[in-house]
């Protein structure tokens, strides 16, 4: 019934794509030094390619801004992003101009978009720059917020859209990202939220395999555009990364919308594999929720994670979604309506996928002998495969029975190399007399490399008669359904 809760609330994510259908990700690199005269310069050309070659969608140039206007004029400075090169999704570098500011404080921030130079906004306290640069429709960004050299002035924070998490990885281990998010979190607390990107902070050229070049903050976007990305951080559609974790389903959005109780589904692909566990948590209004915590074990590639939030009161709440030291969402608002909601998602492109490719039903014994509690472990295969439809039809009193769901050998080659689970399907075990005695949805997992998917009855059958299993949609509609008897 559980299962069947979740299906039902994944709405959350759906309803909200009336807004942004053909939303992506864009992955953006944020506060880079391309001409900084304290390391070894890389022309903006130079960095441009670097982004791309990296596999951002853009970049955002953020020198050190005293030093560039005593250089050259914005215009000059402007005139080096032309022809930007191509990303590897084929299109052009999206190129944005801003600058690093230095503060009276010695604090920075990111200006993540500046259309002029003015000379009033070098070296003048920080909630003055913050207040300039509102005026002159700046994004702003505060920058390695606890770096001991350039600390944020946290009484002078008006204005302020969004924070650094993930920095200074080579002055501290984990570049103080928790001091970081502690800190946002306490202000949640208070009613105060924040963005959040990361930080690559690169001065000069990067290295093969360069960690600053993982630090990346994904933009929901649904054109590849500068106004399009600013307005993406601004709403707070984005969230920060590094390690090369990243949030794979491009239908999340991070906009309010309304479910009771509130339901959370992140697809994670993780390009290189970490080396330890890492714990995937939510927060709600600045508090950890320690129910919604489970360990993204060392080695993973990819990992869906789900949780829903039970014990959300109605009204309007803020969650943080953070994979430990390698994501963190910028807050998401939801919300909470009073009555409970009973939305059905729509049909996902696995859901269609396998309405084309399948085919017939087989039920067989299991291998092993139930326990108690009608569980017998993990790893079963298909055992004495027999390809004649409903292979199996009759079976002892108390056996554990799998059912498999067998599917044309036509599937194409980019399904069959995939494993995936599928949810908004579902099954029923329906007794001789009409009572559901099993049920679940977006439990039936699919192995493409054989064309078959499977379910293992969490229990015995107690009874002789004849028992109906149903593989339903996502709606409850019926797909197929076959007999089994037991003797």
């Amino acid at each position: 019934m559980r299962a069947m809760h979740l299906l039902l609330a994944l709405a959350l994510l759906l309803t909200a794509l009336s807004s942004l259908t053909a939303a992506e990700w864009a992955k953006v690199l944020i506060h880079t030094h391309p001409d900084s005269p304290d390391t070894l310069k890389m022309p903006p050309e130079k960095l441009m390619q670097a982004a791309a070659e990296f596999g951002f969608d853009a970049v955002i140039m953020t020198d050190h801004y005293a030093q560039l206007r005593a250089k050259e004029t914005y215009d000059e400075y402007q005139a080096k992003m032309v022809n930007p090169p191509q990303t590897k999704k084929g299109r052009p570098l999206v190129v944005i101009l801003g600058a690093e500011i230095s503060t009276k404080e010695s604090s920075h921030i990111l200006a993540l978009n500046l259309s002029s130079w003015p000379a009033d906004i070098v070296n003048i306290p920080q909630q003055q720059l913050l207040n300039r640069l509102a005026k002159m429709k700046a994004t702003t960004v505060g920058a390695h917020p606890f770096n001991s050299n350039y600390k944020l002035n946290y009484d002078a924070l008006d204005g302020l859209n969004g924070l650094e998490l993930f920095n200074d990885a080579k002055i501290q281990p984990g570049g103080r990202y928790k001091d970081t998010l502690d800190f946002a979190l306490a202000k949640m607390r208070e009613g105060r939220n924040f963005y959040f990107t990361s930080g690559s902070d690169l001065h000069g050229y990067p290295e093969v395999g360069d960690e600053r070049m993982t630090r990346a903050t994904y933009v929901r976007v649904k054109d590849f555009t500068a106004k399009d990305i600013l307005a993406g951080l601004v709403s707070g559609q984005c969230y920060a990364s590094q390690h090369t974790v990243r949030i794979a389903n491009p239908e999340l959005t991070l906009t309010d919308v309304q479910n009771n109780p509130p339901y959370f589904h992140l697809e994670l692909q993780i390009d290189y594999p970490a080396h330890n566990d890492k714990k995937i948590q939510i927060y709600r209004d600045g508090n950890l929720l320690a129910n919604s915590t489970v360990i993204l074990k060392k080695g993973e590639t990819q990992y869906q994670y789900e949780w829903l939030d039970e014990n959300a009161s109605p009204g309007r709440h803020s969650y943080i979604i953070e994979v430990v030291g390698c994501l963190v969402t910028s807050p998401i608002w939801l919300t909470v309506p009073a009555s409970k909601t009973q939305l059905l998602p729509k049909p996902k492109p696995a859901e269609n996928l396998v309405r084309k490719f399948y085919q017939y039903t087989l039920v067989q014994q299991a291998d092993q002998p139930c326990n108690e509690y009608g569980y017998f472990g993990q790893g079963f295969m298909l055992h004495n495969y027999n390809p004649a439809p409903r292979a199996r039809t009759d079976f002892p009193i108390n056996s554990c029975v799998e059912i498999y769901f067998i599917f044309k050998n036509n599937a194409d080659l980019s399904l069959r190399q995939s494993k995936e689970t599928l949810f908004g399907f579902g099954y029923q075990l329906i007794s001789p007399t009409g009572e559901i005695l099993d049920q679940a949805a977006g439990d039936l997992k699919i192995d493409w490399r054989w064309q078959i998917g499977w379910y293992v009855f969490g229990r015995p059958i107690r009874e002789r008669g004849n028992y109906t299993i149903k593989l339903l949609s996502h709606d409850g509609a019926l797909i197929d359904s076959t007999r089994i008897s037991c003797w």
